[in-house]
Formats: C-alpha cells, structure tokens, sequence
C-alpha cells in the first residue's frame, strides 16, 4: 500500500514560477555556492539532497568537506587552502569497508554526516541518517582515516534506535536525521533524532564514554514550553550560536528555513527558547523553478546545515546544503518566448494545483480523523488507499493527465536540456543540490 507519509511529500511537485530571493539580510552577507576546483558543487546528478559537513578526513590540519547526498554516498572535498579561506579538491567518495560509504535513501533526504568519538578510542567515527529504515548508522573510525564498515546503532535491548520507538507500520521513522550530544554533562554521547514530521527526540546513552548502551525508550524535547517543531524534516545541528557557553541547537526543515533554539538552561540540564528564524523559508516549493539567469539562483527547499567558523573569524557561520529542480531553458529565448512560456507555466500551475489541493485536502482530513500514531494503524492506511485510488479517477486528476502530454509537448521546444527523456512533465525540470555558505556579517 502506498504510504501516507510518501504521498503527503508528493502532493506538491506541480509547475510552479518561483519568487524572488529572501535572504537573512541582517546577520549574514548573501549567500554564495561552494565550489570546487573553480566549479560550483552540485549533487543533483545524484537528485541533489545536498548534506554538509565539516571535519579534517585525513589528518592534515585543515578542516574539509564531506557532503552527503540522495544516492546516500557521500564525497569527500579536501581543502587545499588555508584555514582561514579553504579551497576545495573533490578526491571522490568516503570509502567505508573498503567500498563507498553508502546508506538506504530513495526519497526526500541526503545522508547527513555527523562526526564524534563514540567509542572513546581518540579516532573520529561518524554517523549518518538513512531514509528506509530510517535508522542511525555507525562508520567506526579506524587508524589512517579509515573507516570500518557501517553497523546500525542499537539500544541496549537490541533494539535499533529510531524516532518512532514502537512502530505500527515500517515507515514511521522513515527519513529520521541524528546528531551526537552530551545532554547531561556526563561525559559520553547521547543522540538528538529530527523527526520526519519536524519535532525533535532525545535518545540518553546510559552507558559510559567508551562503551555506549542507549535507552530504549525517547524523550521529547521542548522549545519555549512545548515540543520543539520546525517545518518538517528537523535537521538538527549542535552549536554555541550566541556564544554564551551552552551549545544550543539549530535545524533545517524541509521548505528550506533554518531555526535557532537557544539553550537557557546549565549544562547538565538544558532548556530552550522558542525558535528564532535564521534563514527564512525558500519562496515557492521548489520544484519546477523558472530562473533566467545565474544571480536569480536562490537556496532551495530541504535544508541540511552545518555550523563552523567557516573563515576563522570568532563568528559561527551557515553551510546549507539544498535541493530544487529548475527548467534549463535555452539561452537564446527572445522576450516574447519568455512571456510565453511564463504564461503557460501559469495555465499549468492552475490545472496541477486544483488536483494537488484535493490531495492535501484528504491529508489534512485523514490527521484529524486519525491523530498521533493512528495514522499508522491498518485501518488508517487501508482507507487512504482506497480514498486516494477514488481520488486519483476524479475529474481534477483526469483533466491534469491529459493537460500534462500536451505541457511537455509546448514546453519542451524552449528547453535546451531536460532531466530525463519521457514525455511526463516530471521528465523536464533537471534536480540540484548545493552547498550554500552563509558568512556572518562583522
């Protein structure tokens, strides 16, 4: 059966003319795409999903970049410049096990890295997020900058730590993201779990700094007196953001926003503010951007963030690693052709949307016919089936399939490339991933 979750993401993917940029104009400088090698980096070969992260991988000194993406490998980026100012070299996949380090993802995310010493060994390992199962994965780190091959983290009963404890179908914690933290102050390495639905879970490690034991049981975390909440996807990272002397924590989300949630509480029991936004979220969904040229490229939709002193200026600084898919027109378009093609994405939008708003109609009808977990029970997923097989023959979705061969048929002469050669409207717009840096201003 085709899962709610699933179907809830998928609502959206229509013609949409995107806006203009919105940028977080009062802390950070404009944002700008990393590059390597003088090429700006985009994982959208791979369906972008772009996931960053920062850490020295071989040793030398200089912090460099590991960006996770939708194939659920991840790439190593050594940086050949300075601390101060890094210039990066792509020298190919992190290997782990003597193959491409590689985690299960088909939808909605990229593998997100996050380094720390679980064993206590003084080699960095990393963990990574996955989509199905959904489930926290362990890279051990080995001697040279290697890493062994990865195992699925478990509580102490055995059980595989994920942010739906006792699931009732397979898919609830699909696409959960992990970070390591010292919750409590005691010396080893407890998890945060960023919810698919955007709320945040805690996971204590009952254990000791070398030999890690997780409870088997989640708390929830709260923000300004209740659960912490982001747009979806809650991507969380673990940082001192105003430099107070308690980390706090920051978390992308799936329409692109970032939000910080400042920790007012010690370092053996920390509370939190309510969320404060940093990025505000990308104008549009995402899919299907119309963008003329290079200076309109904005940061999408599905942000997965790091925090550093990117240029070693005792200020933390943004690493946003995103997803779109934009139209890549042809460059010799006349006003004219723009204006229509800007018109016939405008007849299109109306058509997809009256479909897509039943959709999110029935979504929205089936969480109040069935809150919390019993959206998850048999009953639940038995009537959506069945609901979204009726819903998929109305007229709305007759007059979509038959709108959407002729769209491609009209759009297909203005475009000088497209993401895949079928005769679907999903077929045109071609994916990206980037790694956007955001400085923050002196």
């Amino acid at each position: 059966m085709t899962s709610l979750r699933l179907l809830s993401l998928c609502a959206c993917c229509y013609y949409l003319i995107s806006s203009g940029p919105t940028f977080a104009d009062d802390l950070f400088e404009k944002p700008v795409r990393l590059k390597a090698e003088g090429t700006i980096m985009d994982t959208g070969a791979a369906w972008g999903h772009s996931s960053p992260c920062i850490e020295d991988l071989d040793g030398d000194g200089l912090k460099d970049l590991m960006v996770g993406d939708f194939s659920g490998t991840f790439q190593f980026y050594k940086n050949v410049g300075r601390s101060d100012a890094p210039s990066y070299k792509d020298v190919g996949k992190v290997q782990a096990g003597g193959k491409d380090a590689k985690v299960n993802i088909y939808c909605c995310v990229g593998g997100q890295p996050r380094f720390v010493d679980l064993d206590d060994d003084g080699i960095r390992d990393f963990i990574s997020s996955s989509y199905d199962p959904g489930t926290c994965f362990y890279f051990r780190g080995l001697p040279d900058h290697k890493f062994a091959a990865p195992v699925e983290l478990k509580d102490k009963a055995g059980v595989p730590v994920r942010s739906s404890v006792k699931q009732k179908q397979d898919y609830q914690s699909f696409g959960s993201f992990y970070t390591p933290v010292d919750w409590d102050a005691d010396g080893d390495f407890d998890l945060l779990i960023g919810c698919f639905d955007g709320h945040l879970k805690l996971r204590l490690n009952e254990g000791d700094a070398k030999k890690y034991a997780f409870a088997e049981e989640n708390q929830t975390v709260d923000a300004g007196g209740k659960p912490l909440e982001v747009e979806n996807h809650c991507c969380p990272v673990i940082a001192d953001w105003d430099q107070d002397g308690l980390w706090d924590i920051l978390a992308g989300s799936d329409k692109g926003s970032v939000t910080w949630f400042r920790n007012i509480g010690s370092k053996t029991a920390p509370q939190f503010e309510e969320g404060k936004t940093l990025i505000p979220q990308h104008a549009g969904n995402g899919y299907n951007q119309v963008v003329w040229n290079e200076d309109e490229i904005v940061p999408g939709i599905r942000a997965q963030i790091e925090v550093v002193d990117y240029n070693q200026d005792g200020k933390l600084d943004l690493i946003l690693g995103d997803f779109n898919t934009s139209y890549d027109f042809r460059k010799d378009l006349t006003k004219q052709e723009k204006k229509e093609v800007e018109t016939m994405l405008s007849e299109s939008e109306k058509i997809g949307n009256a479909y897509s708003n039943q959709i999110e109609a029935l979504r929205e009808d089936f969480k109040k016919r069935y809150p919390g977990d019993k959206l998850f029970s048999e009953k639940a997923t038995k009537e959506w089936s069945e609901e979204y097989k009726a819903l998929k023959d109305s007229p709305e979705a007759k007059a979509f399939e038959k709108h959407d061969a002729e769209f491609v048929k009209q759009l297909k002469p203005f475009l000088a490339s497209t993401h895949r050669k079928g005769n679907r409207s999903f077929d045109l717009a071609k994916p990206h991933g980037y790694v956007w840096l955001y400085l923050r201003k002196s």
